[in-house]
């Protein structure tokens, strides 16, 4: 079973809080190695950061970018075809927050970084992926806590009925014992019985014995 982190607890805490946990994507001004720039963020609830930047990454190969590992996550020559066919670098960190990890990306599309005044096309695009990301690794994370919490659900049900087979087994077993019992009361008393009317035939044979010792004596 996968050990139970203190972020995966601070995780099960901060999802628990309500019902429902909404991702946000949030535009704010961040620090890069190469300065500060307009950025996207999103929080992913897990305890796996290598999990996390993993699948951070796959989103940007998935933009056709050429991703190496700078300062910060780098990728090179990105693409979103249905959007524009100019290419587009992204610089991304990732930080750890209370109950998971903040993805940070700044989109650098040639001259400008994304941001929402200037970009009304491309940046809801962006802004959609992020969603997705931090909403499916969410999820898988979360599919992590179902397994553990399920698991002790069913250690719990078997342990149910453990006991219950316990008691199964101590009833018969009183069962079993009160028959013993009925069926020793029933010997001990015909037993007795026996021996009122053994003590019958001892006491007679006792007068038989007395008779033939008597009758030896009078031999002369």
């Amino acid at each position: 079973m996968k050990k139970i982190t203190l972020l995966f607890i601070a995780l099960i805490s901060v999802i628990s809080v309500g019902a429902q946990k909404k991702i946000e994507v949030k535009e704010s001004n961040e620090s890069f190695s190469t300065g500060s720039h307009n950025s996207l963020s999103v929080i992913v609830y897990s305890d796996d950061k290598g999990e996390v930047e993993k699948a951070w990454k796959k989103v940007l190969k998935d933009m056709n970018g050429d991703v190496k590992m700078k300062k910060e996550i780098f990728a090179d020559n990105c693409l979103l075809k249905k959007i524009s066919a100019n290419s587009f670098d992204v610089y991304s960190k990732i930080e750890e927050v209370e109950g998971g990890f903040r993805i940070i990306a700044a989109f650098d599309l040639g001259g400008a970084y994304l941001n929402s005044g200037e970009h009304k096309d491309f940046f809801p695009a962006i802004k959609d992926i992020m969603h997705k990301f931090g909403v499916e690794e969410t999820k898988a994370a979360m599919g992590s806590i179902v397994k553990v919490e399920t698991k002790k659900l069913e250690d719990l049900n078997d342990d149910k009925k453990d006991m219950e087979k316990d008691v199964e087994q101590m009833e018969k077993d009183i069962e079993d014992y009160k028959k013993k019992i009925e069926e020793n009361e029933k010997k001990i008393k015909e037993t007795k019985e026996s021996i009122e009317k053994k003590q019958g035939e001892i006491k007679e044979q006792e007068g038989v014995v007395k008779q033939a010792e008597e009758k030896q004596k009078a031999i002369k």
